[in-house]
């Protein structure tokens, strides 16, 4: 449980001040409040809950103060804290903890998992600081810190709420509220122009310890309202354009849809005229191929018909052929076999004769 003192006050005790955000916010914000306690001077404009800040070498400070933070937090790892009776390592390995169980939440690498891993990454730049940054800062400034926040950070009016962050070294006194020994910071939450992360620190200066330096940028200022005047002009020109170009896109589309209905009649009069086209040509096409089907197959029965012939006349030829070699062949054996038998006999007449005898 942190140490805070719920006070109630307002955003018109204190002149808001912006910082970039990247990432050293909670630097740049100690670093501009030093400067401008010792520098107790601010330029407004003609608005006076408008206040431009006076330059610096910002990141220098700011870098600075970080060096010495990390440094008091390595040699005071065994400070007790006020109040919850944690030392600073334990804070340190909660911080770890909550750091490791986020990254496998999210299945990355975590950025650091020991205490020492944890003061290297603070002393790097662009790495968010937190309520160990706040003690450590507490204890070498030795000074209250307190972190505010507000619903509607435009309305001066607005009470400022104590979000729960800051740390209370010493009493304080509701007399002298806003005191200028105390720290005030601004907490945003997902500031619009804020590049990493949701979380942003800014400084608050009460407006007791701050001197406003009246100069000739009032006369400026009248140049920027009319700058606004006419860049609303142009404004209202542009929606006017808008306005017209969007009827002229309805009109666009109007036509368009006319152009598709007459598109899909002249579609369906080409189907009918081609659907025409083909029930004429049909009959003449059926005429063509049925009279080319005829001669084909005219000519194959034809073919066939020659080929028979020449079959049948072929085989008739070979018949022929064959029964007059046949007879050729039968005569010349008869012609052969006469004189044969002619002996045979003439020798069987002389044998028998013979026997006779």
């Amino acid at each position: 449980m942190k140490i805070y003192t719920i006070i109630y006050m307002k955003l018109k005790d204190f002149y808001h001040l912006s910082v970039p955000g990247d990432g050293d916010c909670f630097f740049h914000a100690i670093a501009s409040i030093l400067h401008f306690e010792k520098n107790p001077v601010l330029k407004h404009t003609k608005d006076p809950k408008k206040v431009k800040n006076i330059k610096f070498n910002l990141e220098k400070e700011s870098n600075a103060i970080r060096r010495k933070v990390v440094d008091w937090l390595k040699k005071n790892l065994d400070y007790v804290v006020k109040g919850i009776g944690l030392t600073i390592r334990m804070e340190i390995e909660d911080a770890v903890e909550n750091e490791v169980a986020t990254a496998e939440e999210k299945d990355e690498d975590p950025s650091y998992t020991t205490v020492d891993e944890y003061l290297k990454y603070m002393n790097t730049g662009g790495t968010y600081a937190g309520q160990i940054e706040i003690y450590a800062v507490c204890e070498l400034l030795q000074r209250n810190l307190r972190v505010f926040t507000s619903k509607n950070p435009k309305n001066h009016d607005e009470r400022l709420n104590n979000i729960g962050l800051g740390y209370e070294l010493k009493d304080l006194s509701y007399s002298t509220l806003p005191s200028s020994k105390d720290i005030y910071l601004y907490h945003n939450f997902g500031k619009k122009g804020v590049t990493k992360g949701r979380h942003h620190f800014e400084p608050l200066l009460p407006r007791k310890i701050i001197k406003l330096e009246k100069s000739s940028e009032k006369k400026s200022t009248g140049g920027i309202r009319k700058v606004q005047k006419q860049t609303r002009r142009v404004q209202k020109q542009t929606r006017r354009v808008q306005k017209q170009t969007r009827k002229v896109q309805k009109q666009t589309r109007r036509v368009q849809k006319q152009s598709r209905k007459v598109q899909k009649q002249t579609r369906r009069v080409q189907k009918q005229s081609s659907q025409r086209k083909v029930q004429r040509s049909t009959p003449r096409k059926v005429s063509r191929t049925t009279s080319r089907r005829v001669q084909r197959s005219t000519a194959r029965r034809v073919q066939r018909s020659a080929a028979r012939r020449v079959q049948r006349s072929a085989a008739r030829r070979v018949q022929r052929s064959t029964a007059r070699r046949v007879q050729r062949s039968a005569a010349r054996r008869v012609q052969r076999s006469t004189p044969r038998k002619t002996q045979r006999r003439d020798v069987r007449r002389r044998n028998t004769i013979r026997r006779k005898k």
